[in-house]
């Protein structure tokens, strides 16, 4: 995965788990110092276990997009694309991105 790469070129010590909820247990068992994972996912855990004394950094080291995929010559591309685009010109899509996944202040 690009984050193995990434903490291997900065030389720093990976252990592999097979879902966050491990890793989350790591962590609180001090097995390891941090959980490397996907932004989203990071958030929305927290935002539904807000009894947990954890936090995410501000810090972003490789940004990742998301996208649909489509069967070629879909008549949903053009439908989707262009309900994206006026959510995004409404500021819509900021809006649903903080109530499913930023933490309640």
């Amino acid at each position: 995965s690009p984050t193995e790469t990434f903490l291997k070129k900065s030389n720093i010590k990976a252990i592999g788990v097979n879902n966050l909820n491990e890793a989350i247990a790591k962590l609180k068992s001090k097995e390891v110092d941090a959980v490397v994972y996907d932004r989203p996912q990071l958030l929305y855990f927290l935002k539904n276990n807000n009894n947990e004394d954890l936090y995410i950094s501000k810090a972003e080291y490789y940004k990742q997009g998301y996208g649909f995929a489509f069967p070629l010559n879909s008549e949903l591309m053009y439908d989707v694309n262009r309900a994206l685009l006026m959510l995004a010109e409404n500021q819509e899509t900021e809006r649903i991105i903080h109530y499913y996944i930023q933490k309640d202040e």
